[in-house]
C-alpha cells in the first residue's frame, strides 16, 4: 500500500487495506476492553473505570481524526472523550469486606 505495489492486482486493494487495517484495529479494541473485564491479574482495578477511560480515549483520537481531516464536529469529540476521561478517575471501586485473618483474631484474644 506504501509503494502502490499490488501483488494480486485487485482494482480496489488500497480499500481492501485500509478495511483490514480497521478490522485489526477494531479486533484489537475489543480484545483489549474484553481483558478489562476477564483478565484475573487485572481483578484490583475497577473494570468500570477502565472501560469509561477506554470510551474517551477513542472519542479523543476520533476527534484528533475529524480535527486533521477538517471534518466538522472534531470539538464534540475532543471534549466528550476528554470529559469521559476526567470522570473515569472519580468512579470508585467498591471495597470488599475485610474479613480479619486467622493470625490478627488470635493476637487480639491473647491481649
Amino acid at each position: 500500500m506504501l509503494f502502490r505495489f499490488n501483488p494480486l492486482n485487485l482494482y480496489n486493494f488500497d480499500l481492501i487495506c485500509i478495511l483490514g487495517l480497521y478490522a485489526f484495529g477494531l479486533i484489537g479494541f475489543v480484545f483489549s476492553i474484553l481483558s478489562v473485564f476477564l483478565d484475573k491479574r487485572k481483578s484490583k482495578k475497577n473494570p468500570y473505570q477502565s472501560f469509561v477511560a477506554y470510551m474517551g480515549m477513542i472519542l479523543v483520537f476520533t476527534g484528533i481524526v475529524f480535527r486533521l481531516m477538517h471534518w466538522p464536529f472534531q470539538l464534540l469529540f475532543l471534549l466528550g472523550g476528554l470529559v469521559l476521561i476526567v470522570i473515569s478517575y472519580f468512579i470508585k471501586k467498591e471495597k470488599p469486606n475485610s474479613k480479619n485473618d486467622l493470625l490478627d483474631d488470635q493476637l487480639m484474644d491473647e491481649q
